[in-house]
This record gives structure tokens, C-alpha cells and sequence, in this order.
């Protein structure tokens, strides 16, 4: 059949926002205003609040099916600076906070799921435009529940200190809270603010690490909900700068599998005479099923068992990665800050990544890349040595590296190639399943999302 366009509506609160129409194989992209209500004042220093907020989300619908990406926001910098702009350099304005999310349809949306954040941060700073007040402030982790159907009870199991805020009680790790929802309201949950004394600290800049992180919360929903996750403004690793907006959508459970493939990312100007070297980075391995043998073959070999909810931060690594477990598992990757990077000043900083499973793995992806970065790069994941395309163009065997070295030499390598990518929409094939990651990086800012994911539901039967 003959492709149609897509006819794409943008409503909140039943109230129209945007249309496009949008050509077979294009991409449209659609600005949408701050919902104000869902933004922490950066003046209140340490004044914020988790809270219910009635048809704060936007509700996106098309006539066909479409793939949807998040930036948040689309583009690091804005020429000439407008007015209002708080960073300014050579006239430009400058975000310097950035990340990128892979939205989910609706089909693919389930009940349960399980939250991959960073602990609460705090930094003692004097005043500067962005916090315009001096001492200490905190910038927390968080986990927004979206509901897309009125009558939705959401039961939260804390994985760390929740801030309390409006119909949000304090929340102690452990706890369990019940809240309504209906259609396109928002569950805002935000970590708990740790005190200098609480925290562990290098100079001015603490972490609340685990007590105040969101990560292992478990959200279970009578009727399908969404659940973006990550955080304000955070360091990766905590006492390295700078800070910067960590977003991605949580995948259900029911979407989970039990293996994931890692590549390194490429520094920030790799091109320009680096040789692909390969930037640190971290991973965030959780455990949706009890009794859970994990195995995480990396720099350093790793083996651990984990229950349902907990986790394990692996890093910082330079190699490829492969985790595989018994069971199911949710895995992030995170990018590092320009302190800890290989190449140093405006080199990005952190942003979050949740890795496909390879049982999800497509064949054909349609993705956009923004047009002000630096610098944006694929990593193409593959199990056996794929036959892809890229806006097609073939992809050299040889760009596939070996991401793990197996000693009994019985099953297919796990392999990924790291591209440098322009700016625009592209399209990639392959003629095995093949997994996409894109990011990229701008000064003091970076993001990244995974390209796409078949979103099946997987049954894995326990050994």
C-alpha cells in the first residue's frame, strides 16, 4: 500500500496545541511551551516539591504510526540570544542543559515498571544567573507518571526519600503510597533534599547517594501508564562538573529482557584526530525479578545476584559491555561530566540513556538528529555481524568491533559500530535486528536516546 502522511494533533486538557502533517518518511518538529507547574524555580534554592498536577501532560495523536522523540530542549543553542536568555556567549544563548527521551506509544504502555534515576544533589555556589542566590541548593532526582486513562490508582514503592508536595506524602525508602489519576494528570515525584551533614562531599558539591535516589522505585498502575525518569541537574560522577538534565523514558517490565550491549561513546571532537578513542562512562543495572544472577563483562568482570528493585552502578568503564542475566533487567547508560571526560572544558556533561534490550532490537529505524550540536555520533549494536545501511549507504563490516571476547567461542559475537553523524533525519537498516543509540554534544551539554525498540512483551521462564 501506498505510504500515507501522518495527520499529528497535540492536545492538553482537551484543549488543541499543535497540528502537523507530516510526509511518509519526514520528520515535523513541534515546540511546546514549559507546562510552568512542572518547573522548579532555581531562585527557591532548596524550596521544592513533588505533587499531583491535573492535565499537565501533553497527549500526542496521528492518524499513523510515528516515532516520537523528546528533547528537552531540541537545540543547545539559540543565535541571536533573546532577551531573556541566562547564558550568553558571543551573542549566542546557550542551554547548557540537555538530554533526550524515546517517547512510548500507548499500545506498548503497561502497569509495572521500575525507576532509573541519580541521587539528590547539592552545590554551595555563589550567585550567578542561573541561581541567582547564594548557598546551598539542591537539585533532585525525579519520576513523572503519566496516566492516559481516568480512574488510574498508581501504587509507589520509594526506592529512596521522596520530597513531600502537594497530595505527595514524604516517602521513606520502603514505603508505599497510592495516588489517583486521571487521563493526562501528572504524578511528580522528586527526591528528598539531604542536608551538608547528611551528604557525602568533595568542596562545595555533595551527593545524597543512595538514601536520596529514586532509583529502584517501583510504580505499579491499575491501567497503563507512562514513566519518564532522571534528574534536575546532576553530576556523573558527583565531584565532577557540571551538572546537567538526565531524561528517559523507563521501559515496562513486561518489555524487559535479560541481555544489553554497551559501547563506549566517542569524545567530543574524536573526529578531528582522536581515533574513536572511547569516553568513560557508567552503567545502572537493575534487577526486576528476585533471585537475579547478573553477569557484567566489561573492563572488570563482574557477578552478583539482585532482587526485584535492586541495583548496581558499574563504572567509570572504557570498554564495551555486555550485561546478561537470568532474568529480566532495566540497564542505563550515563554519559560523564566534562571534568571526567577525555577531552576537558566544553566537552558535555552528563545525560541518560536506557539500553535496548537485543531481544528488542529492529530492523529499520527512522531517527532526527539536532542541528546545533557539536558533535553527534551512533553506536549501532548488533548480534552476528549485521549486513546495515545507513541513508543508505552500506556500513563497513569492519566499523563492527567485537564488544565481547567469549572464551568457548559458541555463540555469535556481540558487535557495535561508533559513527560520527550530521545533522538532519536519517534512516538505518540492517538486515539482522540491530540496536540505535544517538548522542551528542555541545558546550557544558550533551544528549542521548535509544533510536527505537520492537516493545514486545517478553516471558522469561526462571531456570
Amino acid at each position: 500500500a501506498e505510504p500515507k502522511p501522518a495527520q499529528v494533533e497535540v492536545t492538553r486538557g482537551g484543549t488543541a496545541v499543535a497540528e502537523k502533517l507530516v510526509a511518509p518518511g519526514d520528520v515535523a518538529v513541534i515546540a511546546l511551551p514549559w507546562v510552568e507547574a512542572l518547573k522548579n524555580d532555581p531562585t527557591s534554592i532548596m524550596d521544592y516539591h513533588s505533587g499531583i498536577f491535573p492535565t499537565a501532560a501533553y497527549h500526542l495523536r496521528s492518524s499513523v504510526p510515528v516515532t516520537v522523540y523528546q528533547f528537552n530542549p531540541l537545540e543547545f543553542a539559540i543565535d541571536p540570544a533573546p532577551a531573556d536568555c541566562l547564558i550568553q556567549s558571543g551573542g549566542v544563548c546557550k542551554s547548557s542543559t540537555n538530554d533526550a527521551s524515546l517517547l512510548l506509544p500507548k499500545s506498548a504502555l503497561a502497569g509495572e515498571y521500575y525507576v532509573l534515576s541519580y541521587p539528590s544533589h547539592l552545590g554551595n555556589y555563589g550567585a550567578t544567573s542561573v541561581f541567582p542566590k547564594t548557598g546551598w541548593h539542591a537539585l533532585p532526582g525525579f519520576a513523572s507518571v503519566v496516566a492516559t486513562e481516568d480512574g488510574t490508582t498508581v501504587e509507589v514503592t520509594a526506592g529512596g526519600k521522596v520530597r513531600a508536595g502537594q497530595g505527595v506524602p514524604a516517602l521513606e525508602p520502603g514505603q508505599t503510597a497510592s495516588f489517583s489519576l486521571n487521563a493526562g494528570d501528572v504524578l511528580s515525584l522528586l527526591s528528598e533534599a539531604p542536608t551538608p551533614a547528611e551528604a557525602s562531599c568533595t568542596g562545595n558539591v555533595c551527593t545524597g547517594g543512595e538514601l536520596f535516589d529514586l532509583t529502584g522505585t517501583r510504580i505499579n498502575a491499575n491501567k497503563p501508564v507512562s514513566v519518564i525518569a532522571g534528574h534536575d541537574c546532576t553530576m556523573v560522577p558527583y565531584d565532577k562538573n557540571a551538572c546537567d538534565h538526565l531524561e528517559e523514558s523507563m521501559l515496562p517490565v513486561q518489555s524487559l529482557g535479560k541481555e544489553v550491549i554497551a559501547a563506549p561513546p566517542i569524545p567530543l571532537l574524536a573526529a578531528a584526530g582522536s581515533g574513536f578513542a572511547a569516553e568513560a562512562y557508567y552503567l545502572r543495572v537493575l534487577s526486576a525479578a528476585d533471585d537475579n544472577l547478573v553477569f557484567v563483562s566489561s573492563d572488570v568482570d563482574q557477578q552478583l545476584t539482585l532482587g526485584a528493585g535492586q541495583w548496581v552502578e558499574v563504572g567509570p568503564l572504557q570498554g564495551h559491555a555486555r550485561v546478561i542475566a537470568q532474568n529480566k533487567i532495566l540497564v542505563a547508560q550515563y554519559l560523564v561530566g566534562q571534568e571526567a571526560s577525555a577531552v576537558g572544558a566544553l566537552a558535555g556533561d552528563p545525560s541518560q540513556t536506557t539500553l535496548v534490550p537485543i531481544e528488542q532490537y529492529r530492523k529499520e529505524y527512522a531517527f532526527y538528529v539536532p542541528q546545533t550540536f557539536r558533535q553527534s555520533f551512533l553506536d549501532v549494536l548488533s548480534v552476528g555481524y549485521p549486513v546495515a545501511q545507513l541513508d543508505g549507504v552500506p556500513i563497513p563490516k569492519d566499523d563492527f568491533k567485537i564488544a565481547v571476547t567469549y572464551a568457548n567461542g559458541q555463540e555469535e559475537p556481540r558487535v557495535a559500530a561508533r559513527l560520527p553523524v550530521e545533522p538532519g533525519l536519517h534512516r538505518l537498516t540492517g538486515d539482522l535486528p540491530v540496536g540505535l543509540n544517538v548522542y551528542g554534544y555541545g558546550d557544558y551539554t550533551s544528549y542521548a536516546y535509544p533510536g527505537g525498540l520492537e516493545l514486545a512483551p517478553i516471558v522469561i521462564t526462571p531456570r
